[in-house]
C-alpha cells in the first residue's frame, strides 16, 4: 500500500512538472510573438501607411498617381503623388498656385527651360503658356555659339500676376548675367520685367545654393533672395574662383554694390522701386509672407549643420559668412592660414542676428508656407510654418508662439522636396525626381496610441 502511494505521488509531481514545462514554453512561445509583432508593428509606422484606394503601380510612367495615408502627432494626413516628369536630370522643378484659380490649374516649370506650363490634374495635360525671352544684349550683338541657358528660379503666384525669377547662363566673357524678376499678368498675357540683378557678372553658375531666386509677394510688394555668389560655400573663402569678376574687389566692396547677393531685395509694385532689406544668408531656399501675421520668414542651408529658418527684419545682418551655428565642411578651411579664410566663427551668432530656429545635423531646409485660417488642416495644424526639406525627404511642422519657435515635427514623405505651396484645404508640393505632391487632411481620423510607438 505504501509503495502504491509513493509511486501515485511521483506520478502526480511528474505530471505537474510537465505541466509547468508546457506553461513556460507556451509563455516563452508567446512572449516572442508580442515582441514580433510589435516589431513588425513599429517597422510599418516609419513608413507611409498606404490607403485602401491605393493605385499600385510602379511610378514609372508619366501620371501615375499613387496614394498613401501618413500618420502625424495630431492627424492622418492624405498624400497623393503624380508623376509629371520622367528624365532625371530635368525633373527639377518648380511650381505656383494662385489662390484665386481652380484647383486644376497649377502653374509649373522646369528648372533647366525657359518656359512656364499650366498642369490641369483633371485631365493629365501640361500646357506651356509663356516662354522667357533672351535678354536684351544679346539680341542687340547676337553670337550664336553662346546663345544661353535659360534657368528659372521660382514662380510665385498672387492675385492675377505671376512673378518668375530667371537666370540666363552664357558661360562666356563675351556676356554678362543677371537674375531677372518678371511679372507676367494672366488675364492681358503681359511680361515685363520689374528687377535685375547688379552687378552684371560673368560665368554665373546657375546652383540652387549660389543665386537663390526665391520670390515672396503681398499685393503691393515683391521680395526676393540672392545667394552669396561671391564667396566659395563650401570653403568659406574669398573670392569666388569661379568669378572672374571679383579678383580685383574686396569683400566689403562687392557686398555693397550688390543689389541682392547675399541678401533680400524688396520691390514695390507701385513703382518698381527697389531696396536692400536684410543681409548675411549663405544659402537662401525659402521665402514667404505670412499676410496675416505681416512676418517674412526665410530659410536656408547652413554649411556642415546649421540650416535656418529666420524671421526678417529691415535692416538686419543675418551673420553669413562671419557665423555659422554650423561648421566649416573640412577642417583645413578653419585655419587662419587657409587662402582667402574668412575668419568664420561656427557654432555662434554672436553680433549678429539670430536665427529662430536651428537644424543640427542638416535636414536641407527648401521652401516654406504658413497655414491660414482657411487651410481646413486641423485646429493643431492652424498657423504652423510647414517647411519641406531635401535631404530628409520630409516636410517639417513648425509650431510658433509669438514669434517663437516652439516645436518642430518632422513628417516623412519620401521624396527631396524642391517647392510647397498652399492651397485652401491642401498643400501641394514639388520633388527632385519629377513628382507633384498633394497632401491634404483627412477628417474624421483620429491618431490612437503611442506616437511613434515605443521601441523596446
Amino acid at each position: 500500500m505504501f509503495k502504491f502511494n509513493t509511486k501515485k505521488k511521483n506520478l502526480f509531481k511528474l505530471i505537474a512538472l510537465l505541466i509547468i514545462i508546457v506553461i513556460l514554453i507556451y509563455d516563452f512561445h508567446l512572449q516572442n510573438q508580442i515582441e514580433l509583432d510589435k516589431k513588425i508593428k513599429n517597422e510599418q509606422s516609419t513608413a507611409p501607411i498606404p490607403s485602401e484606394n491605393v493605385v499600385k503601380t510602379d511610378g514609372n510612367n508619366l501620371f501615375d498617381r499613387i496614394e498613401e495615408e501618413i500618420e502625424t502627432n495630431f492627424s492622418y494626413i492624405n498624400l497623393t503623388k503624380i508623376k509629371i516628369y520622367n528624365v532625371i536630370d530635368e525633373s527639377q522643378m518648380v511650381i505656383g498656385v494662385c489662390p484665386n484659380k481652380q484647383i486644376d490649374s497649377i502653374y509649373l516649370a522646369k528648372r533647366r527651360s525657359n518656359s512656364v506650363s499650366i498642369f490641369d490634374s483633371l485631365s493629365n495635360k501640361i500646357s506651356e503658356i509663356l516662354t522667357i525671352p533672351i535678354e536684351n544684349d544679346f539680341l542687340i550683338n547676337p553670337n550664336k555659339n553662346v546663345e544661353p541657358q535659360t534657368y528659372i528660379l521660382d514662380l510665385n503666384c498672387n492675385g492675377q500676376n505671376l512673378f518668375i525669377s530667371v537666370v540666363q547662363s552664357y558661360f562666356s566673357s563675351a556676356y554678362c548675367d543677371h537674375i531677372n524678376l518678371y511679372k507676367y499678368d494672366l488675364k492681358t498675357k503681359k511680361l515685363e520685367l520689374i528687377f535685375q540683378s547688379t552687378p552684371c557678372i560673368h560665368w554665373l553658375e546657375p546652383n540652387w545654393n549660389d543665386v537663390s531666386g526665391r520670390i515672396a509677394s503681398s499685393e503691393d510688394k515683391v521680395w526676393i533672395s540672392g545667394g552669396p555668389i561671391f564667396t566659395n560655400m563650401f570653403e568659406n573663402t574669398y573670392p569666388n574662383p569661379g568669378m572672374p569678376d571679383l579678383q580685383n574687389t574686396s569683400y566689403n566692396e562687392f557686398e555693397n554694390s550688390t543689389n541682392l547677393f547675399g541678401a533680400i531685395s524688396e520691390i514695390s509694385l507701385k513703382n518698381l522701386v527697389s531696396q536692400k532689406i536684410a543681409k548675411g544668408f549663405r544659402a537662401p531656399q525659402g521665402l514667404f509672407y505670412d499676410l496675416k501675421a505681416k512676418n517674412l520668414w526665410e530659410s536656408e542651408h547652413g554649411p556642415r549643420g546649421g540650416d535656418e529658418l529666420n524671421l526678417i527684419e529691415v535692416g538686419k545682418d543675418y551673420g553669413w559668412p562671419f557665423v555659422s551655428y554650423g561648421r566649416a565642411y573640412k577642417s583645413e578651411n578653419m585655419l587662419p592660414s587657409y587662402p582667402g579664410n574668412l575668419a568664420t566663427k561656427y557654432g555662434s551668432h554672436e553680433n549678429f542676428e539670430k536665427p529662430k530656429y536651428v537644424w543640427t545635423p542638416s535636414i536641407g531646409a527648401s521652401q516654406l508656407v504658413v497655414l491660414n485660417d482657411q487651410s481646413k488642416f486641423n485646429e493643431y495644424w492652424e498657423n504652423d510654418i510647414i517647411l519641406s526639406t531635401l535631404k530628409t525627404k520630409s516636410i517639417v511642422r513648425i509650431k510658433t508662439e509669438n514669434k517663437r519657435i516652439i516645436y518642430a515635427e518632422n513628417i516623412i514623405l519620401g521624396h527631396r522636396i524642391r517647392d510647397i505651396e498652399l492651397f485652401e484645404n491642401q498643400l501641394i508640393a514639388s520633388t527632385d525626381d519629377g513628382w507633384l505632391l498633394f497632401i491634404k487632411p483627412l477628417e474624421n481620423k483620429i491618431p490612437e496610441l503611442p506616437f511613434p510607438p515605443v521601441v523596446k
